[in-house]
């Protein structure tokens, strides 16, 4: 499979070199993200005056570009990288089975068309199309963070957010979208409080070093 950045082709399967087993599909897709990246930057050096600059001087400045993209990645979690690339994984799924796997970050579409390739999108994680046999619907919530995520991988490859109106605002299209979703998910269950007088009537009851142990446990679970 090819990735098109611009007018630039990236073969993304140069990841399976490293060994397929121990490549899931969303790390190949960051893989692959990586060697657009490295495009990006080959274009950088090769720009005005940087074209002409020393061997030494290139090499300086390729050292803080990638120092640079070191320490911005030490500023997101492990846990929200593993989510973004999670996201990412499902986007390129979709482009793929709709076609248009050779253009992930919708360049060649206008802005309210990217509006309403997400907002399409947004409905097949709403489906569950890429979650487990179990996963009927996905919440709200979990839609909006993922196409988040997404929207993230756009901008930290210099694209447009594909979410957003030319007010920079969320896409009126998007914004109607995730609140039909939300209003269709069920309520959350609310949790009975216990109420203080029990409490009271524990306290009460430590003739025992058991009850008594029971009740500072209790009224300790209380506050946390």
């Amino acid at each position: 499979m090819m990735i098109t950045w611009k007018k630039t082709t990236v073969d993304d399967s140069w990841p399976r070199k490293l060994g397929e087993s121990k490549l899931s599909k969303a790390a190949k897709n960051v893989e692959a993200l990586k060697g657009l990246d490295r495009k990006g930057t080959e274009k950088l050096l090769g720009t005005g005056e940087l074209g002409n600059s020393s061997a030494a001087q290139r090499n300086r400045l390729l050292a803080d570009l990638v120092a640079a993209e070191t320490a911005r990645e030490g500023a997101v979690t492990g846990k929200t990288q593993e989510d973004q690339a999670r996201a990412w994984d499902r986007w390129v799924e979709w482009c793929r089975s709709t076609g248009i796997s050779n253009d992930v970050f919708l360049d060649e579409f206008s802005r309210s068309e990217r509006n309403k390739l997400f907002g399409a999108f947004a409905m097949a994680l709403r489906e569950g199309r890429f979650s487990g046999s179990n996963v009927h619907s996905l919440a709200e919530s979990t839609v909006r963070n993922s196409l988040s995520f997404v929207a993230s991988t756009f901008r930290e490859h210099d694209r447009p957010n594909p979410t957003r109106d030319e007010d920079g605002e969320l896409s009126r299209l998007l914004s109607r979208q995730f609140r039909a979703f939300k209003n269709d998910d069920p309520n959350p269950i609310q949790q009975k409080a216990l109420p203080i007088g029990v409490l009271s009537e524990i306290a009460k009851r430590q003739t025992t070093e058991t009850e008594r142990a029971i009740s500072q446990l209790a009224i300790g679970a209380f506050f946390f």
